[in-house]
C-alpha cells in the first residue's frame, strides 16, 4: 500500500497516513478499532501528522466516532498548506472531542453516526473484557494495577518520498482505562512531531 503512494503521485504525508490507517483498522494494535475503552466505556482516539518539508501539522484528540482519526489529522494538515480561506479564516491545526467529530462530519469524512454503530465497529470483545476487568479493579481499589502492563500503545510512521520530502505521524492509546477527553502529549506539536 505504501509503495503505491510513493511510486505513484502520492506524497510522504499520504504514505504515513496510509500506514497509520492500516494500524487503526487492525483491532490488535490498540489504535482506532480495538482501542482501550475510557473509564466511561467509550473509544476516544488521538492522532497527529506533520509534513517535514512544509511544517504543516494536523491533530485530533479525544475524538469519538471517527473510524480513522489519522485521516482527520491529515485533512487538517493539508488545509494548513492551503493557508487562509477566502474569508481570511485561519484553518485549525488541532481539534478535540465533539469539535473534532463535527469538523470531520462537515468535511465528509468516514464517521460513525450512532453509539450502537460505534460499539459495533470500534469496540472489540477484547477491549470490553479488559474494560470490565480493570473497571472492577479500579472500583474496588483493593488491588493495585500492575504498572508493567499499564503503559501506552504507540504507532509511529515516518516516510521519505522520492523527491526527498518526509512526513511523520504518531498515534497512541493508553492500554488501561484512559481518562475521557485526555490527550496524549506525544500528539502535540514539538513533542514527537517536529
Amino acid at each position: 500500500m505504501l509503495l503505491v503512494y510513493l511510486q505513484g503521485s502520492g506524497t510522504s504525508l499520504d504514505a504515513v497516513a496510509a500506514a497509520i490507517r492500516v494500524l487503526e483498522d487492525d483491532p490488535i494494535t490498540n489504535a482506532g478499532r480495538g482501542s482501550s475503552l475510557t473509564e466511561s466505556g467509550q473509544v476516544e482516539c488521538d492522532a497527529s501528522i506533520m509534513d517535514g518539508t512544509t511544517g504543516s501539522y494536523g491533530a485530533v484528540g479525544a475524538v469519538k466516532g471517527v473510524k480513522n482519526p489519522i485521516q482527520v489529522a491529515l485533512h487538517l494538515a493539508k488545509e494548513q498548506m492551503s493557508g487562509s480561506s477566502l474569508l481570511g479564516r485561519i484553518p485549525p491545526m488541532f481539534l478535540v472531542g465533539e469539535g473534532a467529530f463535527q469538523w470531520a462530519k462537515c468535511k465528509g469524512m468516514d464517521i460513525i453516526e450512532t453509539t450502537s454503530e460505534d460499539n459495533n465497529w470500534l469496540v472489540t470483545e477484547n477491549a470490553k473484557a479488559q474494560w470490565v476487568k480493570y473497571s472492577a479493579l479500579l472500583a474496588s481499589a483493593k488491588e493495585s494495577v500492575n504498572r508493567s502492563t499499564a503503559s501506552a500503545s504507540e504507532s509511529t510512521s515516518i516516510q521519505l518520498d522520492p523527491s526527498g520530502s518526509f512526513a511523520c505521524s504518531y498515534l497512541t492509546c493508553a492500554l488501561i482505562l484512559p481518562n475521557a477527553s485526555g490527550i496524549h502529549m506525544q500528539c502535540s506539536f514539538g513533542w514527537f512531531i517536529f
